[in-house]
């Protein structure tokens, strides 16, 4: 009787690890996909709505974010500031970024107009020439 070798039994046996890999691959690719992307804030502001066509300002270009909620508090890409530090922070903020950079004001819709009116007197007198506003057209959720 004959019998194998324990050396060609050992040969024999092999894993294949490209079934393993195509599938954590597609995993990854299914939840890249799947993760929405959105401008986080530094609080929830419940945008205005509106019925025109939006015009929003294009993801490549370096644009600076203002948000102002119900409760009278202000930020600048992220970064709290105070009505009165507005001023300054803005120039500190033109140093980084072009006058003519897109300033887009994220303004809750029960924020009282003269609020609103006043961070964008503070913006054009910063320099700022590009501003606009942010609003939620009446299609979206």
């Amino acid at each position: 009787m004959k019998f194998a070798s324990s050396r060609s039994r050992r040969d024999a046996v092999e894993i294949s690890l490209i079934p393993l890999i195509d599938l954590f691959l597609n995993i990854l690719v299914f939840f890249l996909v799947s993760t929405s992307f959105s401008q986080e804030s530094a609080f929830f502001i419940q945008l205005p709505q509106t019925n025109s066509k939006e015009q929003g300002v294009s993801k490549d270009s370096k644009s600076i974010f203002i948000s102002l909620d119900t409760q009278g508090e202000i930020s600048i890409n992220n970064e709290k500031t105070t009505l009165a530090d507005l001023q300054s922070t803005l120039e500190k903020v033109s140093q980084e970024y072009r006058k003519s950079a897109p300033v887009v004001v994220r303004a809750d819709k029960s924020v009282v107009h003269g609020q609103v009116v006043e961070v964008l007197d503070r913006v054009r007198q910063a320099g700022f020439e590009n501003v606009g506003m942010a609003t939620q057209s009446m299609s979206s959720p």
